[in-house]
């Protein structure tokens, strides 16, 4: 499935795995970066932060509906850019995932054609 990827350092389209891997593994000078991942229509999407090893994942099937929130290792407070990359907001560790576990997700959402990863515990927001 196409999928198009939206991020601080550019934009790509790809029906490769490879290469959508690729696009996710794309960081700033700072080891950051925020994905969006969606397959061309405005639902359903992911958003995925990333600080250098470290990802939050978000899935929204749906106009209206709140989404969720990846369950994570349950560590430390780190901080993730977001809406640009001057921007910092905190995450809890119970939302943290490693940037392998979520780019397996977006992976997994291209397989299922925007269906919502199973490779990730989700919390409902």
């Amino acid at each position: 499935m196409d999928v198009v990827v939206e991020h601080f350092v550019g934009t790509c389209r790809t029906d490769s795995p490879d290469m959508l891997a690729e696009a996710m593994n794309e960081r700033d000078a700072r080891g950051l970066n925020e994905f969006t991942v969606s397959a061309g229509a405005e639902y359903p999407y992911m958003t995925v932060l990333v600080n250098r090893t470290s990802a939050c994942v978000h899935y929204f099937p749906a106009d209206g509906h709140p989404g969720y929130a990846s369950s994570g290792h349950g560590g430390d407070v780190e901080s993730f850019a977001a809406g640009s990359p001057g921007e910092m907001i905190q995450v809890d560790g119970d939302a943290i995932v490693s940037c392998e576990d979520a780019i397996e997700a977006v992976l997994e959402f291209q397989r299922l054609g925007g269906g919502m990863p199973r490779s990730l515990t989700w919390r409902e927001l």
